[in-house]
């Protein structure tokens, strides 16, 4: 297909925007065998 799959997760809510959540989601996706071509997370 030649697509490119970027997970970006943004950290406008500060107070739930922590490692463990964004770990919590990488996760998720990786269990559900989403596999991104790259990634954007916040610095």
């Amino acid at each position: 297909m030649g697509g490119e799959f970027v997970l970006r997760i943004e950290d406008t809510d500060l107070e739930r925007s922590t490692q463990e959540a964004i770990d919590a989601i990488m996760e998720g996706m990786e269990w559900l065998e989403l596999n991104w071509t790259r990634s954007l997370l916040p610095d």
